[in-house]
């Protein structure tokens, strides 16, 4: 009778799975509009990809780059983007292109868009705008967590301190800070998107980086990503109450190693229901708590980005703009029910609340340095040259802790000496740059003893733990010591001589869409989706 009972329970399991997948294919949006995508070329002028888009009406020329928030993970087979519209500077998109197409989100002239296979033809793509009609609605929770016992006085007192510096670097525009992030997704929820809830998860939370860096200058990194099989799904017969899923979300975030305590917040994306159309909970100011209260929850929704928005919005202090502290702004994202009328826009009592936060003890400072190289020396009699390693700190109000370069030699190129801020081990240099102030630079000088005749390489990149580095480009230099004027980028940009990193990208050349979604599923890049457990850099499957 027990076999019978466990056997009937699995077999409700599957066939509620196959109600949510039938769900979703037949999900259709009377206001999607036909999308004509053009070929993805690369942009001569600064080495980013370009790729347009034509509706009825208005063509979009995107400007697009890897997105930073999935750096620091491969969880999906699939390659996501950021960037910008071309004509519009306040513009913001983020996108993902698998073998099943292109989708996301693009916020630009005014509009939020989002960008998605047509329902109707597997084929073709639709654009559709965030407005009325679009949006069912749906009312969110919040519940207070204890007091936090474990945040120590001296570490409030740093955050207190720090937050004056932050908010002058956000006020001048820039992203100043970094929020490292965890995600779950459910079976439910990834039935619900006919197996790649995972992919839609990750397009979620890059669009919601492009909302916080718009308006706190505060940039999601995504440092663990899972997404669990039915018989390894403790949430899967929690249904009526999303209450009792994020109870249970704490728990188990508490139990996984990945799901660290360095981390600023965890969001499950869950496809339970809950009985009084709850469709989000989290606890409020809860960013950076280390006993499980920094985690939120979201439910399938017709705008599930806003939905996600709002409930990390809680964790990092924000109340409903319908609170007795705020003036009413219903059309806000911190509006309390989400609607036709939800704007991408936060209130003012909002950014009131959000702001101090991103100084939490568990965000990064976003500084940008740069590495460049250069022969300061060179003796052909003695086959000797001196390599320079600069690396500069071009914030300018924060100084760059604890900076690491790594510094790669041809096999050929041997260190005469090794100076006392470096080590060397197998053709490696790793060298200790210590504190660089902001506006200030440092430099090592390293002695070689270089063969005469042929290419001899130095790649130098830039190693941070204290902080995080959007800036990417500028991270990495690579110089051949016998030619240095001849200088090529560790990051195929084209560099200006002495082999300064960054700079404009070379070589132009197109593709269409479908190659390019050909090529990538055939980088190597393991794509979760076996039923048990299996694990990639810091993407898991369960």
């Amino acid at each position: 009778m027990t076999d019978f009972r466990h056997t009937l329970q699995a077999t409700l399991r599957r066939l509620n799975l196959l109600f949510l997948m039938l769900l979703a294919s037949l999900s259709v949006h009377a206001d999607e509009t036909f999308v004509q995508l053009g070929e993805l070329v690369t942009d001569p002028a600064s080495g980013k990809l370009t790729l347009s888009l034509s509706t009825e009406g208005r063509d979009y020329d995107l400007l697009l780059q890897a997105s930073q928030v999935t750096a620091n993970t491969s969880a999906t087979g699939s390659r996501f983007y950021q960037g910008t519209v071309i004509g519009d500077e306040a513009s913001w998109v983020r996108l993902g292109i698998n073998d099943n197409g292109v989708s996301g989100y693009l916020k630009a002239f005014g509009e939020l868009l989002e960008l998605d296979q047509a329902s109707s033809l597997s084929n073709r793509h639709s654009l559709r705008k965030i407005e009325a009609d679009t949006l069912t609605e749906g009312t969110d929770r919040v519940l207070m967590p204890p007091v936090d016992r474990q945040q120590t006085f001296a570490e409030s007192y740093r955050s207190a301190r720090q937050s004056l510096t932050v908010r002058a670097a956000g006020e001048a525009g820039q992203v100043s800070r970094v929020i490292r992030i965890g995600i779950v997704v459910d079976s439910r929820f990834d039935a619900f998107n006919n197996g790649n809830g995972l992919d839609k998860a990750i397009n979620i939370i890059n669009a919601v980086d492009g909302v916080y860096q718009e308006q706190f200058g505060l940039a999601i990194r995504l440092e663990s990503a899972i997404v669990l099989a039915p018989e390894n799904d403790p949430f899967l017969d929690m249904s009526g109450s999303i209450e009792q899923v994020l109870r249970a979300f704490r728990s188990y975030s508490l139990e996984r190693p990945e799901l660290s305590e360095d981390m600023g917040l965890l969001h499950l994306f869950t496809g339970s229901r809950d009985d009084n159309n709850i469709i989000g909970l989290s606890w409020i100011n809860s960013v950076c708590r280390k006993d499980g209260y920094n985690v939120s929850v979201s439910t399938p929704f017709a705008q599930q980005m806003l939905l996600a928005a709002h409930e990390m919005g809680h964790n990092l202090g924000a109340v409903h703009d319908d609170d007795a502290s705020c003036e009413v702004e219903y059309d806000k994202v911190m509006w309390p029910n989400i609607s036709s009328a939800t704007s991408s826009e936060f209130s003012g009592c909002s950014k009131n609340a959000i702001m101090p936060k991103l100084s939490a003890s568990c965000n990064l400072d976003n500084i940008d340095l740069g590495i460049s190289l250069s022969v300061t020396q060179q003796s052909l009699k003695k086959k000797t040259r001196t390599v320079r390693v600069s690396v500069n700190n071009n914030d300018t109000l924060r100084s760059a802790r604890a900076v690491v370069s790594v510094n790669r030699f041809s096999t050929d190129t041997i260190p005469l000496a090794i100076p006392s801020a470096c080590s060397y081990f197998a053709d490696t240099m790793t060298c200790d740059h210590g504190t660089i102030p902001a506006n200030a630079k440092h430099e090592i000088d390293i002695e070689l003893s270089v063969p005469e005749g042929g290419e001899q390489m130095i790649t130098s990149e830039i190693e941070t733990e204290t902080f995080a580095d959007l800036s990417v480009f500028n991270n990495s230099a690579s110089m051949d010591i016998n030619n240095p004027t001849a200088v090529e980028a560790a990051d195929n940009s084209t560099t200006q001589a002495n082999a300064q990193s960054g700079g404009s990208g070379g070589g132009g050349g197109s593709a269409g869409i479908l190659l390019f979604i050909l090529l990538l599923s055939l980088s190597g890049v393991r794509n979760l989706r076996p039923a048990h457990e299996q694990h990639a850099t810091k993407g898991y499957r369960s």
